[in-house]
């Protein structure tokens, strides 16, 4: 028998076999793991931190991982509907940012007897039946600032040889009906009750925007003539009480704003630049909050204690130092 048919055969083989090369089987594609967020608003920059954080936390944490936002611009009734459609797709991690916590609470129990983890965010967020909440005290907050803005005051009266510090305070919040701003608000008055010469002459609210504060500022400046410290209820507000300073006043007055993070008009970044004088951490919480998610992820069966609290902390030229090498503030232990 000739070897040629043989060999024309096998030529056929090797010309067909570009077509029907072998493949490795296709590695399996593991299914998403959905984390929806209700956002309740984002007027301040605080909230976009959370957010923008958030979604890049939970990215490096594990590729799974997906955000789904639902921002409720500040509508309690929207939030309730986000809330009943999340559900709908019973996800395994819910974080909520409460506007009403009334509304909420049948609801994520609901979730809850699902199989759902829920964090909530912030002190409101204690009325609801979650697994466990993340929460800074917002009259802690307050109460720090005016701390700070005291000893600074206490400084100055010992440089001049007084007896006592003596001072007037202006105080800008996010809006008068805003309820961690009232809470800051308590926290600040009783820090400078301590010192019965230092006097909240001029109290408004800026709406978190820069330019209203500079405004606010500029009126506290017609109307009071003169004062020795303003403390801003968010960073943006401090860099507008600023803008409406002139150099000679601005050389004399104190400003504290609150937040403290990085990005352009944050805290940490214009207290680093020289700009502001002081801020006050405020934590995020969503960072916490992912590394809770991760745990989970790694150990099913753990479950978060019901609540924790993560601390305010000032943040001041002298201790720049000190949080670049050791961070912000510890975290608590899970």
């Amino acid at each position: 028998m000739s070897a040629f048919p043989m060999l024309r055969r096998a030529a056929l083989l090797v010309m067909l076999l570009p077509a029907c090369r072998w493949r490795p089987a296709a590695e399996p594609v593991e299914a998403a793991i959905a984390v929806h967020y209700l956002a309740a608003d984002e007027r301040t920059s605080y909230q976009s931190m959370q957010r923008l954080v958030l979604t890049r936390l939970l990215a490096e944490e594990d590729a799974r991982l997906n955000l789904v936002l639902h921002p409720a611009g500040g509508s309690a009734e929207r939030q309730v509907r986000q809330l009943r459609a999340a559900l709908r797709e019973k996800p395994e991690f819910l974080i909520v940012s409460p506007l009403d916590a009334v509304p909420l609470a049948e609801p994520l129990a609901e979730a809850r007897q699902n199989g759902t983890l829920v964090i909530g965010l912030g002190e409101a967020a204690t009325q609801l039946p979650c697994d466990t909440v993340l929460f800074t005290p917002q009259k802690d907050i307050g109460r720090v600032a005016g701390g700070l803005i005291r000893r600074a005051l206490e400084r100055r009266a010992q440089d001049r040889g007084l007896s006592a510090p003596e001072g007037r305070v202006v105080q800008i919040r996010g809006d008068e009906e805003d309820a961690d701003g009232r809470a800051r608000d308590d926290g600040f008055r009783e820090a400078l009750a301590g010192a019965p010469g230092l006097v909240l002459v001029h109290d408004a609210p800026g709406f978190w925007k820069r330019e209203e504060t500079a405004e606010r500022v500029r009126e506290a400046l017609r109307l009071q003539g003169s004062f020795d410290a303003v403390f801003a209820h968010d960073d943006l507000m401090a860099a507008g009480a600023i803008d409406a300073l002139a150099p000679e006043v601005r050389e004399n007055v104190l400003v504290v704003g609150t937040d403290g993070h990085g990005g352009r008009v944050g805290g940490h970044t214009l207290v680093n630049a020289g700009v502001l004088d002081a801020t006050i951490y405020q934590p995020l919480l969503v960072d916490y909050a992912v590394l809770l998610i991760a745990k989970r992820l790694r150990e099913p069966a753990f479950q978060p204690k019901p609540q924790y609290e993560l601390k305010p902390r000032t943040v001041t030229p002298r201790e720049l130092d000190d949080i670049r090498l050791n961070g912000m503030a510890p975290y608590p232990e899970p």
